[in-house]
């Protein structure tokens, strides 16, 4: 293939994964084969919406070595072993909702539907492990190696998918978010004994299963100048109210909420000042019954944390239907935190 003709659709496919909603700010990766030795992969920390041809990077898939000042996705790695393990043409990896629910649920694995034609009945979780790192992408391989579909759960991270051209990964893509979202509603029934896996019901059973009974769950609102922060916005999700009855802080069951949204979310009560204090540590306070306010350095910013914080409410929520929930450790939790901090201020000075 062309190298201009191949980073054309890498960007194209990166403007795709915004689109579709499929990562937040710029988690998540896209590649493309370019011949036996080469692949083409986005920038690390560039926003997919600018990416220009100059800033796609050929990449060695057997050495992963690269030339030039733009540095290539962390997850390069993750990459170069689909091809080489899967013979993929077209690689994207994704933070996509329902798949990052079910990639907290402590499964090794689940079944599916025939009509995922693309999932090869069972879809693999690979075992955790820390972004960029070697022992995320022996998991990897080990999960590459087992399935039979065009894609992979990373556990606590979010998704693979793989296929033979752009349009094939994608649908991939989508029939993973598909089943992933089959297999927690019915999990949910299973488990409660329900007909129907109301999102009400499902928030309400799994508050139940962690000792707190909530009659009624509704968006009351709450007026933003009671925080007086410029770059905020407030969440009244169903699932963000439901966890904000919690009577511990919220850990992360996704590792993109201890970069972004930090190691742990608290209920800010009724202080304002309460509330002040906590957004100066954490992307994100509670406010019981309420839903949470969420805040940052831009309103993009805030907006990202909203988005990833409902993810991670849903995932505990998927969490608990599978009895103890396990978030990522708090060690691995600070450690991500205090590298996104570098990196990301970093980025905003240039």
């Amino acid at each position: 293939m062309d190298i201009n003709q191949a980073k054309d659709i890498v960007i194209k496919a990166g403007k795709e994964l915004v689109a579709r909603g499929l990562i937040a700010r710029t988690w998540g990766n896209v590649s493309q084969r370019l011949d036996e030795k080469t692949m083409l992969i986005t920038p690390s920390g560039r926003d997919y919406l600018s990416l220009t041809p100059a800033v796609i990077v050929p990449v060695d898939i057997a050495t992963l070595e690269y030339s030039g000042e733009v540095k290539p996705s962390s997850e390069k790695a993750v990459h170069a072993s689909c091809y080489r393990i899967k013979n993929a043409q077209f690689v994207i990896h994704t933070h996509q909702l329902y798949a990052s629910v079910v990639s907290a649920c402590g499964i090794d694995s689940f079944e599916t539907d025939k009509k995922f034609n693309l999932l090869g009945g069972r879809v693999i979780a690979a075992g955790y492990g820390l972004p960029g790192t070697k022992k995320l992408n022996e998991n990897i391989e080990i999960a590459l190696a087992q399935t039979n579909g065009h894609a992979v759960i990373m556990k606590h991270h979010g998704a693979l998918c793989f296929g033979s051209s752009f349009e094939e990964t994608f649908e991939a893509a989508k029939q993973l978010e598909d089943a992933c979202k089959v297999y927690i509603e019915e999990k949910f029934k299973q488990v409660s004994g329900e007909k129907y896996a109301d999102p009400t019901a499902m928030a309400k059973f799994a508050l139940a299963l962690n000792g707190i009974l909530v009659e009624q769950l509704e968006t009351r609102g709450i007026e933003l100048n009671s925080n007086k922060r410029e770059n905020a916005v407030i969440n009244t999700e169903l699932e963000v109210v439901a966890l904000s009855y919690l009577k511990k802080p919220l850990r992360p069951m996704v590792d993109d909420f201890a970069q972004i949204v930090g190691t742990k979310m608290k209920d800010g009560g009724d202080s304002v000042d309460r509330r002040t204090r906590i957004l100066k540590h954490a992307g994100a306070v509670f406010v019981k019954g309420v839903g949470a306010i969420c805040a940052g350095p831009t309103q993009d910013d805030a907006k990202a944390v909203s988005m990833i914080l409902e993810k991670n409410c849903m995932a505990y929520i998927g969490a608990s239907l599978h009895g103890k929930v396990k978030p990522i450790n708090r060690f691995e939790s600070r450690l991500m935190r205090t590298v996104y901090k570098m990196k990301y201020s970093k980025q905003i000075n240039k």
